[in-house]
């Protein structure tokens, strides 16, 4: 025999043993079901080419655990998916009587699932940056205005991967915030110890160095202040400090002079206490307005008691013992007379100033 017609032979007893042994099922159309269907495995040339529906099961197992680790399904959801159409296998291959079924409705099946998977994966994505303060619009574009109306989550699918992904972006980018204000980004030293900020995908962990900052100024500037606003006006503070005996001056004035003069210096710039003791005798004719304060500035009066708007009556009185204070707007440094009117009597008194 030749050997063409050898391997017309062996050509034609393959053929009937593979009519034997498989039979295909004429091409139908092709629907997807709910599950795989494909069984068993076709091994040939000694192993070197294998089909192992197995292999089919556990892609579908790994879509059932990704599926189950996603909150959000789009099980309602009605929606046209895009991969089936791009499936070319058609029909069943029935091999050895059922032992093995390669059946191609597995492929339409798992493009559906992985159809839904992208789903998935883009109303959990939506969802999650809805939760951080990032929307879509119907546009596709990304606001961080939740009073916007935005596009609801199970509209993700309309959205592409590149929006997806810019959307991640922004939702972590101080850049890209929709505002009308000039916006920085935070660092450590801006936020409180023990808060944290993510800021353009960096988590920052504040260490409070501004506020501790702010503190210190504010309690250094308000202590200086306070210190400053006392010592300008201790009597509005409650405080009655007195005369310090450095400010103290005893003076004298015989009756013949009828007015004494003394001075005293401010120790500060603000309110000042002019505190004058006085002691006076009289030994002629006196009149009621003739005990008499004077404080002057440069020659100029600016304050003055009597006696007598004390409660004292110089006119009916041999001796009066009077002590009275002033509260002067002053100048630190300045000098000021302080003069006692006692026409008729000799006088003594001190002053002092605080």
């Amino acid at each position: 025999m030749k050997m063409n017609e050898r391997k017309k032979t062996l050509t034609g007893l393959l053929t009937i043993i593979s009519v034997i042994f498989m039979t295909v099922i004429p091409s139908v159309p092709i629907k997807a079901e709910d599950g795989v269907n494909s069984t068993g495995n076709i091994l040939l040339e000694n192993g070197d080419m294998a089909l192992y529906a197995s292999d089919i099961n556990y892609l579908e197992t790994e879509k059932n655990m990704l599926f189950s680790e996603l909150p959000v399904l789009p099980d309602s959801l009605n929606f046209d998916g895009s991969r089936c159409s791009n499936i070319k296998s058609k029909g069943v291959v029935d091999y050895a009587g059922g032992k093995v079924v390669i059946d191609t409705s597995d492929f339409m099946y798992l493009a559906n699932e992985i159809d839904e998977l992208e789903a998935a994966y883009k109303m959990n994505t939506v969802a999650a940056l809805n939760y951080m303060g990032t929307y879509y619009m119907e546009d596709g574009s990304v606001t961080h205005d939740k009073s916007k109306e935005s596009l609801p989550v199970e509209y993700a699918v309309n959205l592409s991967f590149e929006e997806i992904y810019m959307g991640v972006l922004q939702s972590q980018s101080v850049e890209n915030l929709a505002t009308t204000e000039e916006i920085t980004g935070a660092s450590a030293d801006n936020l409180s110890t023990g808060t944290a900020a993510w800021l353009d995908g960096e988590l920052v962990v504040g260490n409070g160095a501004d506020n501790d900052a702010s503190y210190k100024k504010g309690y250094s500037d308000g202590r200086t202040q306070g210190q400053n606003d006392v010592k300008a006006d201790p009597g509005a503070y409650g405080i009655q400090t007195g005369i310090d005996p450095e400010y103290f001056e005893l003076h004298r004035s015989a009756s013949v002079f009828n007015t004494g003069i003394s001075y005293v210096t401010a120790p500060r710039t603000g309110t000042c206490y002019i505190t004058v003791q006085l002691y006076v005798t009289y030994n002629s004719f006196h009149g009621a307005n003739g005990c008499r304060l004077l404080i002057r500035r440069d020659g100029n009066g600016i304050a003055s008691a009597s006696a007598s708007d004390d409660g004292y009556d110089p006119s009916t009185s041999t001796e009066i013992q009077w002590n009275h204070t002033f509260a002067i707007a002053c100048t630190q440094g300045e000098r000021l007379e302080v003069v006692f009117e006692h026409g008729g009597g000799d006088a003594s008194w001190i002053a002092g100033i605080y």
